[in-house]
């Protein structure tokens, strides 16, 4: 919870600045209804943050989609490497502090 409080300062920013954009959120199961019915994402994925399968689905879902920029405001170990491995294998441009950002 207190992830999604804490970014909730940066949400609305970005959906001001990128208005026209198709804007999908990653996010746990506990807040997927909660981000769902907000309005603010045209879609959200959830993370189940469970094991090296949910991993890997994770990864294909984010890769089949053909994002065009990924803003990350975990920057947790979690997304350090989906950071690295959507560097390796897709042109995505990442915002974020972690090392394979851009």
């Amino acid at each position: 919870l207190g992830d999604i409080v804490s970014s909730t300062s940066a949400i609305k920013p970005i959906r001001d600045h990128y208005k026209n954009s198709l804007i999908t959120l990653l996010t746990s199961k506990n807040y997927v209804s909660f981000f769902s019915n907000s309005h603010i994402f045209n879609s959200v994925l959830q993370d189940d943050r469970k094991g090296f399968f949910n991993f890997i689905k994770v990864i294909y879902l984010i890769y089949r989609a053909k994002f065009n920029l990924i803003i990350d405001l975990q920057n947790s170990n979690r997304t350090f490497f989906y950071c690295f491995l959507l560097r390796l294998f897709s042109s995505v441009k990442i915002n974020s502090t972690n090392y394979f950002a851009h």
